[in-house]
């Protein structure tokens, strides 16, 4: 049997099938699986079943604790036939309308671990009605089923010593600080989870379903934050705002999300470059900029200023897989020297000196006005043991900006290559 079994809910479209997709990536627990809906099932008779107790359950049971050993037994075999098919240490279950009966489960397995997935309801509410608008659905409907969903267990949250074994995760913290959130998922799990979800994607079997999401297997980022303030008229989100306080009064933490840099969305692709530009001069904000560099590229398409301006950022960071894919596609747009520039320093970087040089030659022969250029083919020649060569590109540099310091070390390193070579 499982040693261990853990169970995921939360509101609708609010990351449960996220969180399932990365608990499921380590080896101790069961491969990915659909909605664990027959569960929730045997666990609703449960429910159901003590709450009409005195009106007919009693009639077929001694007390409620034999009705309690019963239901257990029930599902104790359903979990035998689950380990069967995936004989695995940890028991991975999600539902999203399974947070009504986590109670009930606590009952029957109190040693169980409990996951609530919180959404800014408007972002939630967008979702599901980008894929049931269409067939009649509204605003209304949906908020009421978000805060049916919710209500019964964070009211009997409130209502008792808080559970140890409970924990809440904002869907827009997994997206935003991937590091903080996996690591506290990995104390309250006892799982390795040894992998970067920025940079790994994750298993999703919703496939080609009616719930199926472009994101689903790809790796984690914040693009799917604030998307209700583009999605939603200003109507319907003042609808949502209008149960605020209900909301904020049943849960046990904050879930709007209003940070002014994802909120109010940016609706054309000029006031979004703008921020960006603001930003990059502003220096110390890379992950900031990048976020909002990958909503351009979701959101307007295919643009060489925000393919430039992620290769710049991730070249900084030395994610050089990203940044060589991303400086690439700016430059299928656009020629632009200062892209190249950027990839020259990529391929410098890993270790490919030869791609290097032949690109900062480019950069000079493009544009032959930029001392740095000249000053990167210098740096590359010199480390190629080119040395006379190189001092003379950095001697250009130096003349072309008399205050170029780079360009002196440059030039002096190749001195000292020369006299070491001599001694």
């Amino acid at each position: 049997m499982f040693n261990k079994k853990i169970f995921i809910a939360g509101g609708p479209r609010c990351g449960t099938t996220l969180m399932q997709g990365l608990l499921c990536k380590d080896n101790e627990t069961m491969p990915m699986t659909k909605e664990s809906t027959y569960f929730n099932f045997l666990i609703e008779s449960y429910q159901k079943g003590k709450y009409m107790w005195d009106n007919h359950t009693h009639c077929y049971f001694r007390d409620q604790l034999e009705f309690l050993k019963f239901s257990k037994f029930l599902t104790d075999n359903y979990f035998k036939q689950i380990h069967s098919l995936y004989p695995a240490n940890v028991l991975i279950h999600k539902h999203p309308g399974m947070t009504k009966t986590f109670p009930d489960i606590m009952e029957l397995y109190p040693d169980s671990l409990f996951i609530v997935m919180l959404r800014d309801p408007r972002d939630s509410i967008a979702s599901y009605l980008k894929i049931k608008r269409d067939s009649g659905y509204d605003v209304n409907y949906f908020i009421n089923m978000f805060i049916n969903e919710l209500e019964p267990f964070m009211k009997f949250f409130k209502n008792n010593d808080n559970f140890s074994n409970v924990l809440f995760v904002r869907y827009e913290d997994l997206l935003l600080n991937a590091d903080e959130q996996m690591e506290k998922l990995r104390n309250f799990t006892g799982l390795e989870l040894n992998f970067d979800p920025t940079k790994e994607g994750w298993k999703s079997n919703r496939e080609n379903g009616e719930y199926a999401s472009e994101l689903d297997g790809k790796p984690i980022n914040g693009n799917n934050i604030g998307k209700s303030m583009f999605e939603l008229s200003n109507k319907e989100i003042e609808y949502i705002l209008s149960f605020k306080s209900q909301i904020d009064e049943m849960m046990p933490v904050n879930i709007w999300w209003d940070e002014s840099i994802y909120l109010p969305y940016y609706k054309s692709s000029f006031r979004l470059t703008e921020t960006i530009k603001s930003m990059y001069n502003d220096g110390g904000k890379q992950k900031e900029i990048i976020r909002l560099s990958l909503d351009g590229v979701e959101r307007f398409g295919g643009n060489e200023f925000y393919y430039k301006i992620l290769g710049m950022m991730y070249e900084e960071m030395d994610d050089l897989n990203l940044a060589e894919e991303y400086l690439n596609k700016s430059l299928e747009i656009k020629q632009d020297p200062l892209v190249m520039n950027s990839l020259g320093l990529v391929y410098e970087k890993s270790g490919d000196l030869d791609k290097s040089l032949e690109i900062f030659y480019k950069c000079v022969e493009l544009d032959g006005s930029v001392a740095d250029f000249y000053n990167n083919v210098g740096r590359i020649l010199i480390k190629m043991d080119r040395v006379e060569e190189g001092k003379e590109y950095s001697k250009k540099a130096m003349e072309m900006d008399k205050e170029f310091p780079e360009a002196e070390y440059v030039y002096e390193d190749g001195i000292l290559n020369e006299v070491t070579k001599k001694e």
